[in-house]
């Protein structure tokens, strides 16, 4: 019986980051930060915090994944940092969205140009890291686990279980 409960409890959780994550990822293509396409640099104001780089394949079809990106963003103090949608550590992918890499701004004007391997164009979003996102992705991670050992917990339960006594 308790190994029921705690896997309820763990596909609850896992349920519950899950939509938390989506809800997340959503929000971010439906009210981004910036917008921009693969032809063009976007501009943008940031404060000092991440922000992530999703490519939205929905808006222009399937033009390529990710992993074809190349971004150079130049941040408020001048400063540039590269990102490489191939190679990063833990890539998000969400429908229609996937996410390209993510870079720590200074607060002040940004320039975020990205280009696509083979020279197709895609269409982009930027948007600053949102604390729902991370929290869905520690709970769906932290569910699984409690999931995991529910199920565990019934299978030690059925294989070390006693056939009742008949006298």
């Amino acid at each position: 019986m308790l190994g029921i409960a705690i896997a309820l409890i763990g596909l609850s959780g896992t349920i519950g980051g899950a939509v938390a994550s989506v809800a997340a990822r959503v929000a971010s293509t439906v009210d981004p930060d910036a917008a921009g396409t693969t032809r063009a640099p976007v501009t943008f104001v940031t404060e000092e915090r991440t922000y992530r780089i999703i490519n939205v394949a929905s808006r222009l079809g399937d033009r390529g994944s990710a992993a074809t990106y190349r971004c150079e963003v130049t941040r408020a103090d001048g400063t540039t940092v590269s990102i490489d949608g191939s190679t990063q550590a833990v890539a998000v992918d969400v429908g229609k969205t996937e996410t390209v890499g993510a870079f720590d701004a200074v607060a002040g004007t940004t320039v975020v140009d990205c280009r696509t391997d083979g020279g197709l164009e895609g269409e982009f979003v930027v948007k600053a890291d949102s604390p729902w996102a991370r929290y869905g992705t520690i709970l769906l991670v932290a569910g699984s686990v409690v999931l995991i050992a529910g199920a565990g917990c019934i299978l030690l339960g059925v294989f070390t279980r006693t056939p009742p006594r008949t006298s």
